[in-house]
């Protein structure tokens, strides 16, 4: 029924993800140049080539492939089609890290200067499984990654598992300005209510659905109790 709507906006659509190919880098993900650039939320200073950006990069290819599919282009969908295939392919080859301290999962971002960050930021681990980039055995091993250290914040900081946390590992000193951002506080291992989401849909697909369920459960019980207010 919106099939009038999607033939509006495919141009559109089409010169927002361009952006995107166009700085492509030579490995095919898209890559920032400025140390320091804006990021989803305040206080991160990321640069480089970014498990964030490339996961939803990834999904906005997949989708305009659908959207052209609907919309009779089907040229236009084989080349989103092959996009998509493409950038999960090279996501895979540089991001994944099977020896990364504490548990094989995802490098968070690879900076400008080629410095490889792996803190298990939220926005970089759970979105590639959310979406589908992450192969099946993939993403059990992020998921095992993160309930093993989620035993020990639970030992060593009585974390409760009311909602995801935006690190697992404390941020690196040179990448947090704000000294009043402790380990446990806001993007440094803190509760951001959204995140829970890409936390919960990445443990469905990952086959983790105690998990999930468990996470939505406490998330509904805090509601509850305190509406997430404050």
């Amino acid at each position: 029924g919106g099939l009038h709507f999607v033939r509006q906006c495919l141009p559109a659509l089409e010169r927002m993800l361009a952006y995107f190919v166009q700085r492509r880098d030579s490995r095919g993900l898209f890559k920032l140049d400025d140390v320091g650039a804006h990021w989803y939320y305040d206080a991160i200073t990321t640069s480089g080539t970014n498990g964030y950006y490339n996961a939803f990069f990834c999904k906005a290819a997949c989708d305009l492939a659908e959207m052209e599919r609907a919309a009779g282009r089907d040229q236009q969908a084989r080349e989103y089609a092959a996009l998509a295939a493409s950038i999960k392919t090279a996501f895979n080859r540089v991001f994944w890290k099977e020896d990364a301290p504490g548990g094989p999962r995802y490098l968070d971002w690879i900076d400008a200067q080629g410095n490889e960050v792996s803190y298990f930021c939220d926005l970089c681990q759970w979105p590639p499984i959310a979406v589908g980039l992450a192969e099946p055995e993939q993403a059990r091993k992020i998921v095992a990654t993160a309930d093993a250290r989620i035993a020990e914040l639970e030992k060593e900081y009585g974390y409760a598992g009311y909602a995801g946390l935006s690190a697992l590992w404390p941020v690196p000193q040179h990448l947090n300005p704000h000294p009043w951002q402790t380990f446990g506080r806001y993007m440094n291992g803190g509760s951001l209510l959204c995140q829970t989401y890409w936390e919960i849909v990445a443990r469905s697909r990952a086959g983790d659905a105690a998990g999930a369920a468990r996470r939505l459960k406490q998330f509904a019980k805090r509601a509850a109790e305190i509406h997430w207010a404050g």
